[in-house]
């Protein structure tokens, strides 16, 4: 028994806890089980979202940190894999919907901004807004990062197994008074962030713009940049010191496919 009485805590209860997980991996015949994003390849090696994890895609502006969260969602979602709390934080939230429903119905997004939507448009976007209306997701919002972090957890309470996914963590914000620079910003949401993984038991999947500070908090860190309408991602995952690289392209509709990928490295993000 630990000092403070919680028999969970007890070298015997962590250990069955850590053969469960083997058996896991041996049924499933897969290292690491969790959420797969959907992406060929790139599930198939360590970067499923697992439980009480801190995930990271990273990158500059406009090199598709969005866009490859909207992929994951819609993987996620339109396959009833597991229930979504999604907070939008870099997009207003009816416009992450648009991007969402873009992405899901595969039409062009040029097409649609300037108005010229095909019948067969309109059949698959109603039909795909069908699948995102079935989907278990819901929008969630709050004033700050405490009571945004207090509606997670109450939400990850109803939704056993689900995933958290932040779009823009570096605009939460611990004070309405918005006296932290972007750094203590970071480190603070990054930090509470993690918290809420390991204490609901579930994946939180985030977007941020490069920073050194999510480092010390992320398990794996998604590095992307965007050329020629090819997204190259860097994976790193610090627990057990693997890393990736993989490519991908993107169409009009948002949506990314595969593209081709190359795996391995010496570099690794987190040194």
């Amino acid at each position: 028994m630990s000092q403070d009485g919680d028999t969970e805590s007890s070298g015997k209860s962590v250990m069955k806890s850590v053969f469960k997980r083997i058996e896991e991996w041996y049924v499933g015949k897969a290292w690491r089980v969790g959420i797969p994003t959907g992406f060929n390849g790139f599930d198939d090696r360590l970067f499923v979202l697992q439980k009480g994890e801190l995930i990271v895609v990273s990158g500059d502006i406009g090199t598709g940190k969005t866009t490859f969260l909207i992929n994951a969602i819609r993987h996620i979602a339109c396959n009833k894999i597991a229930p979504i709390a999604i907070v939008s934080c870099g997009l207003p939230r009816d416009e992450f919907a648009m991007r969402l429903l873009i992405a899901t119905a595969d039409v062009s997004s040029k097409n649609m901004l300037h108005g010229f939507i095909k019948v067969e448009d309109w059949r698959k976007l109603l039909n795909a807004a069908g699948s995102i209306t079935d989907a278990d997701i819901e929008y969630i919002n709050g004033p700050n990062l405490s009571s945004l972090v207090t509606a997670l957890t109450d939400w990850a309470g109803k939704h056993p197994g689900g995933l958290i996914v932040v779009d823009g963590m570096d605009y939460l914000n611990s004070s309405p008074c918005h006296t932290h620079t972007r750094n203590e910003r970071i480190d603070n949401a990054a930090s509470q962030l993690k918290s809420l993984a390991l204490n609901c038991d579930v994946p939180v999947l985030v977007t941020c713009s490069k920073s050194t500070t999510y480092r010390n908090y992320a398990d794996t860190i998604i590095n992307l940049e965007l050329s020629d309408h090819i997204l190259h991602a860097s994976v790193s995952n610090r627990i057990f010191g693997l890393t990736s690289r993989f490519n991908f392209s993107i169409n009009q509709a948002f949506k990314i496919e595969s593209h081709g990928e190359r795996h391995g490295g010496e570099n690794d993000m987190f040194n």
